[in-house]
């Protein structure tokens, strides 16, 4: 099998190259008057098999050059060079945001999604926009959730992605002293919580990053957060 371009993050799509030849053939039952005989070797016709498409030999070119230029995976190379323009529209947003993977990953499995087939020229925003929406992300500015609700409002009307930001408020809070202060009551509020822990129960971190993440009206960020509360509990 084979990973057909449109194969994506919660629809996988693969096509047949090679049908296995079915070699079983069920025995005859006994019978007492029967005479013995050798079994018969031989098999039943394959089943008619749906041809695999072939990929065009300018697409696979042209995956093959975006797979060797970014360092990406033939498959998700192969749905960015499925479309010029798509193809195009990619190399312009790692210009401005150079991770490759990260703008693949955000292309491949949100924003072609999101277009359900309309024309990725007809957005209202530009591939350097798309860039900077990712790198946002990349930057722990914002959380990936955060990054599609911002993407939504791209769509719909366009903008500054970093402007959207400040003016929904999505931004992540990653200052360590303000966050420290937060966990810090959380641990001074809960010490059966943090004795526990510190037997062993480490399933109680769970618990430490929903109440500081509940103090910080979800806007922690989650990375810094679970750092902070594993120093402090190991102190």
């Amino acid at each position: 099998f084979i990973s057909d371009p449109d194969s994506r993050e919660g629809h996988l799509v693969y096509n047949r190259t090679v049908a296995l030849r079915d070699s079983y053939v069920p025995k005859k039952p006994k019978t007492s008057t029967a005479p013995k005989t050798e079994p018969i070797d031989a098999a039943p016709a394959d089943k008619p098999q749906k041809a695999a498409p072939v990929v065009d030999a300018e697409v696979a070119e042209r995956a093959a050059q975006i797979a060797a230029n970014h360092g990406l995976k033939l498959a998700d190379a192969l749905v960015l060079g499925a479309h010029v323009d798509v193809a195009a529209f990619f190399e312009a947003a790692v210009a401005a945001h150079g991770n490759p993977k990260s703008v693949a990953n955000w292309v491949n499995n949100v924003l072609l999604a999101e277009l359900k087939g309309s024309s990725i020229d007809a957005l209202p925003f530009q591939p350097a926009t798309f860039g900077a929406l990712v790198g946002l992300v990349d930057a722990g500015t914002i959380s990936g959730s955060a990054g599609k609700e911002v993407l939504a409002e791209l769509l719909k009307d366009g903008g500054d992605p970093a402007a959207i930001v400040q003016a929904r408020g999505l931004a992540q809070e990653s200052d360590e002293v303000k966050l420290g202060e937060i966990v810090a009551d959380v641990l001074a509020q809960n010490p059966d919580h943090v004795a526990r822990f510190r037997d062993g129960n480490d399933r109680l971190m769970g618990f430490f990053v929903g109440q500081s993440m509940k103090a910080t009206g979800g806007k922690a960020n989650p990375q810094v957060l679970q750092a902070l509360i594993r120093d402090q509990l190991v102190e």
